[in-house]
């Protein structure tokens, strides 16, 4: 019965975009996606393709462009396909055991990677794994970072000079993990330095922006009317946000005055903010490394597929998480404007070209 719906679901969506690389005789990984206009997961993807260009694995993608049902059949289609493997970007992180469960009916190992499944599912099977970041080590990361900026450079940040940082807190979508995480690692971090003294600070504003740069400019507008020179940084859930903030502020002069500055934190270390910390509109960010991602996930499946314990040597980029222990953390880095270089390999090795 499994194979007949299996079959019907091929002929549905034969016609659903599909991507394939590499040579027929390699293990077969089928990659879906939940959306190729996603910036970040579309360094993941290219970082998967460039790691497997030396044929250790025949590639196939598809793109459920944000829409889990179309995700649900591509990944029973790339199953009827004959794929050995599966990498999955959850659209619905509530699907995974929809996806899991077809994935173990078929006897093929798979990786959830970025968007993590709900994680008690990775309990469930021996041959499931999540990669991806530790939710709260990217705020954690920017914490420590806007409190060694503090520290180095507090004549500069701390503008009305009360020894106090007064910053503005921008969230993504609070209903992801994500974003609830995150903005954790500020508040609880933040929270205790207020309390040890090692770095007084002072929340002025918290709001959420869909981590959408357009909707982060019309927040950080908003804020400027209300608390004008007061703000002394600004810390963002994501890049794009931040890019959102730091166009509001140029637009209204912050950057043309030392004095005026506020000191503008996000996390990805996009490509598209690279110009933004060399012209120090942007104090820093987090590189959450698509290429570490990429590389993990290829790499567990090939290691399973061949018999092998799966990461047995990873290095310290790497750590192994989580109550099912089947949950690879990949490693946060501080990037400011002195190890730049390091955010411009990585993106590099995903396919970007400065």
């Amino acid at each position: 019965m499994k194979r007949f719906i299996l079959c019907c679901l091929l002929l549905v969506v034969m016609g659903a975009s599909t991507v394939v690389y590499g040579e027929k005789s390699a293990p077969r990984i089928g990659f879906a996606v939940f959306d190729y206009s996603n910036a970040y997961v579309a360094y993941i993807r290219k970082g998967v393709e460039n790691y497997c260009a030396d044929g250790k694995a025949s590639l196939q993608f598809v793109d459920a462009a944000n829409d889990q049902t179309r995700q649900n059949e591509q990944v029973l289609t790339l199953i009827a396909r004959g794929v050995d493997a599966l990498i999955i970007n959850l659209v619905d992180p509530g699907a995974g055991q929809t996806l899991l469960d077809a994935a173990k009916d078929a006897g093929i190992p798979v990786v959830f990677v970025n968007r993590a499944p709900m994680l008690e599912i990775l309990e469930a099977w021996d041959k499931c794994w999540y990669v991806g970041i530790d939710w709260m080590a990217p705020g954690l990361v920017q914490a420590d970072l806007v409190k060694a900026d503090w520290n180095a450079h507090r004549d500069k940040m701390d503008k009305n000079g009360d020894g106090v940082l007064q910053y503005a807190l921008i969230q993504g979508n609070i209903s992801q993990q994500d974003a609830i995480y995150r903005t954790k690692a500020i508040n609880e971090q933040f929270a205790a330095w207020n309390k040890d003294g090692s770095m007084k600070n002072e929340q002025l504003a918290v709001q959420e922006a869909g981590w959408n740069t357009t909707k982060a400019k019309e927040v950080m507008e908003t804020w400027l009317v209300k608390y004008g020179d007061k703000i002394e940084a600004v810390i963002s859930n994501n890049d794009a946000m931040a890019m959102g903030v730091i166009e509001a502020l140029r637009g209204h002069g912050y950057f043309d005055d030392p004095n005026k500055k506020v000191w503008v934190y996000g996390i990805n270390a996009l490509p598209q903010v690279w110009p933004l910390l060399e012209s120090e509109e942007m104090a820093g960010t987090i590189l959450t490394s698509p290429w570490l991602q990429a590389v993990a996930s290829v790499d567990i499946l090939l290691d399973s597929l061949n018999g092998r314990e799966p990461l047995a040597n990873a290095g310290p980029e790497f750590a192994w998480s989580g109550a099912s222990g089947r949950e690879i953390r990949c490693m946060d880095y501080a990037i400011d404007l002195d190890n730049l270089k390091d955010a411009k390999e990585a993106y590099t090795n995903c396919g970007y070209a400065e």
